[in-house]
């Protein structure tokens, strides 16, 4: 269970994977255990795609000083910790030395999680943490052995109310080592800005991950996992259901009532003054979301419970098509709080409403999104640029004018783009027309080339103000395929800066995609008002991928009802290793990353079911 919450936290934390197994001792029965991924140097290289040399430490009973270097030495370790004593964190050039080695937020979490936890058989025992053995590699902690908490009751320890943040930042207490095992978090909350980070991301969890309507819905989830089987674990060892079920009470209540208590401690611990009630709210939830410090919140309206006096900070987040308008906020009383750019930061001493507002962006944004300025000889339709309308409205392009470095095109009168389309500028409309057949998009016939090896394309309205602009080269870091092989340059992202090369990529097919989704487009506008006509599961990209790749899907129907939709991950065995959506969903168009670092390399399915049926499957290949 504590694995499984960690994960959730962050998919790239390491865990150690699981399975409950039914074990037999010479055809003896010996009951329900946990066959258990073993964290070593094959557990780095599997998780974290790193296969040269580590240091991989873990405090530990059984070992001098509870120390063990499971592959390397303690030389790294001894001395960013030395540094830590000898220096004050909280002046900044101390802290960036710092981050520069150990992964901050990493330990956070880790620090975190055992907190809420409450796991006791820490601190001298059980952390475990590992680094790249090079001068630039940075420290990383890996959960282990968490079986002492979430409410496992042991004298004073064990209990929702038991101050673990106290325990675990203080200098005394058992396994405390008069402070030997806590002067990485002492010496980090000596930052004020740590302090300030520590205290909201341990209230976004509280509020997100460790809501007990998560946490107790994952324990009943992995519960019904054994529950047809755990009368043979019980009457193996003359236990009841009874004894089962009021074990499982006792997580249950650490649950509920844990983040509660937690929140009181860090009251304490912080001198803090109280805690208020914030509220974020978005009418119009299609246009955009809100980032709240290290979370991301698009249900709305949204509750949580923070800290007086603390900073939060919160982002808009528009959707394509969409742009920030402004915060509109209410409080019982507020500190201060300033903008920087569009992000809120408010102090607030009572209840805070903040209600973003989002409009509809009026800008027209015609993209130069794929060119072909080399096309191979024997497949050849003539050099031609590919314009789209990334808005979610028509744009009149009248007028409107194109030009290279030498020539201009001026777009025909009565012009109109309509939103999520596509018009083509061809040098030939005929051989453009040879090669890809009558369209059902707009095309122009240029009457002009474009240079080999790169130049300047514009794009003006009809008042001769700049609408996009592209300079684009033959050479690297350009990709370097469409030279004369057949492939075009595609936009990876329309919605990204395409002055930039690293966002521009050779086509996955000769010819292109012109008047269609580029074959490397990494982004599905997600537009409401445009909806996809059929239920629909797109191949991952990139593919082959190392170690993330992005799975897009449509679902579709003409009753705008919302369908229940299931997009999970197998392996080549076919057993579900991970279920990334699993929710109702409004006809639209999405797409969802997965980070593959914790898996070993090979071939994987990505499987679509809508309303539990089958809708498709798409094969993906992860390669170091």
């Amino acid at each position: 269970f504590c694995h499984e919450l960690y994960r959730d936290i962050d998919p790239t934390h390491a865990i150690s994977a699981s399975r409950p197994v039914h074990v037999y001792l010479n055809g003896s029965y010996w009951g329900i255990y946990n066959l258990r991924e073993r964290q070593d140097k094959q557990y780095i290289e599997t998780n974290f795609n790193y296969r040269n040399e580590i240091d991989f430490l873990e405090r530990a009973f059984n070992y001098p000083g509870n120390r063990n270097a499971i592959e390397g030495d303690w030389i790294h370790y001894d001395a960013m910790r030395q540094f830590i004593v000898d220096n004050n964190l909280n002046d900044p050039a101390n802290y960036d030395y710092l981050e520069s080695q150990m992964d901050i937020k990493n330990f956070t979490d880790y620090w975190i999680f055992e907190v809420f936890a409450g796991n006791f058989d820490w601190l001298s025992n059980n952390l475990k943490f590992w680094r790249p053995r090079t001068t630039d590699g940075i420290w990383k902690w890996v959960l282990w052995d968490v079986d002492h908490g979430i409410g496992l009751p042991y004298s004073s320890y064990g209990n929702p109310e038991w101050n673990t943040l106290d325990w675990a930042t203080g200098i005394t207490g058992d396994r405390v080592g008069n402070g030997y095992n806590t002067i990485i978090i002492r010496g980090l909350l000596e930052n004020t800005y740590y302090k300030t980070y520590f205290i909201n991301r341990f209230a976004d969890l509280l509020n997100t991950t460790f809501l007990p309507s998560h946490t107790i819905a994952l324990m009943d989830q992995i519960k019904s996992v054994i529950d047809r089987d755990i009368d043979m674990q019980l009457t193996r060892w003359s236990r009841t259901r009874g004894d089962w079920e009021n074990n499982l009470s006792v997580m249950r209540n650490y649950l509920l009532t844990r983040p509660d208590f937690v929140r009181q401690h860090i009251l304490v611990k912080f001198f803090l003054a109280g805690l208020y009630n914030l509220t974020l709210d978005n009418q119009t939830p299609e246009y955009g979301s809100i980032e709240l410090n290290t979370v991301q919140i698009d249900t709305f309206p949204w509750q949580g419970t923070y800290f007086e006096t603390i900073p939060i900070k919160l982002t808009p987040k528009p959707n394509p098509g969409y742009v920030f308008s402004e915060w509109i906020f209410q409080t019982d009383s507020l500190d201060s709080y300033v903008l920087s750019g569009n992000s809120l930061i408010a102090s607030p001493l009572g209840n805070f409403t903040a209600t973003a507002k989002f409009v509809q962006d009026t800008f027209p944004r015609i993209i130069i999104n794929e060119i072909n300025y080399y096309p191979n000889d024997s497949f050849d339709p003539g050099d031609w640029v590919e314009l789209y309308n990334a808005q979610i409205f028509p744009v009149a392009l009248s007028n409107w004018e194109f030009k290279d470095n030498a020539n201009s095109f001026t777009i025909p009168e009565n012009t109109m783009l309509d939103p999520d389309n596509y018009m083509v500028l061809c040098q030939d409309k005929d051989d453009f027309e040879d090669i890809f057949g009558t369209t059902d998009y707009i095309i122009f016939e240029l009457d002009f080339g474009f240079d080999r090896n790169g130049e300047m394309l514009k794009l003006l309205d009809d008042d001769g103000a700049l609408i996009d602009s592209v300079e684009y080269s033959s050479v690297y870091p350009w990709p370097i395929e469409p030279n004369g092989a057949g492939y075009t340059l595609e936009l990876i992202d329309p919605l990204s800066d395409n002055t930039q090369s690293q966002n521009w990529a050779a086509s996955n097919t000769i010819g292109g995609t012109p008047g269609k989704i580029n074959s490397a487009v990494t982004h599905l506008i997600d537009q409401p008002e445009y909806i996809p006509a059929k239920i629909q599961l797109f191949q991952n990209y990139p593919n082959p991928f190392n170690p993330e790749t992005t799975i897009h899907y449509t679902v579709g129907t003409q009753d705008f009802v919302p369908q229940k939709v299931e997009l999970s991950v197998y392996n080549i065995l076919g057993q579900k290793l991970v279920t990334l959506v699993s929710e109702n969903k409004q006809p639209g168009i999405y797409s969802i990353k997965w980070n593959a670092q914790r898996y070993t390399t090979g071939v994987y399915f990505f499987r679509l079911n809508v309303n539990g049926k089958p809708v498709d499957v798409k094969k993906g290949l992860y390669l170091r």
